[in-house]
């Protein structure tokens, strides 16, 4: 049996949903929340855990709560970022998440693409992109 592959595009399909339309208590969690990870209080190795009553409210609020991340007023000061912590034998409705601003996202990831660069290099391989 061949494989047939399909080309897909990986950026990201759903558009982000205006500020408008997301409701005022998603909007004033993801302030509670980072409220919580810009406190001194946060060590940075901890989350924060939420229990929906299903999979389909976990699946709305965290799509609603990263555009809002993405459309946040500038007066409430940096834009964030809403990341899912993958969490085995947790139930299905139950959100494991961090935050932190775009900027230190983007950093993580420019820190962890030079590592993978420098590992391969050092293994004699070159980067193909």
């Amino acid at each position: 049996m061949a494989l047939q592959f399909s080309v897909v595009n990986l950026a990201k399909s759903a558009p982000v949903t205006d500020l408008d339309s997301i409701p005022e208590s998603v909007r004033a969690e993801v302030e509670e929340a980072w409220s919580y990870f810009s406190s001194d209080a946060y060590t940075g190795d901890q989350g924060l855990q939420v229990a929906f009553a299903d999979k389909a409210a976990k699946a709305k609020w965290v799509k609603l709560a990263q555009d809002y991340t993405q459309v946040r007023p500038a007066d409430k000061g940096e834009r964030l970022n809403l990341r899912v912590s993958p969490m085995r034998g947790l139930p299905e409705n139950v959100l494991t998440f961090r935050m932190r601003t775009q900027a230190e996202a983007d950093k993580a990831k420019a820190d962890a693409k030079a590592i993978r660069e420098a590992a391969a290099k050092a293994n004699g391989q070159t980067d193909k992109k």
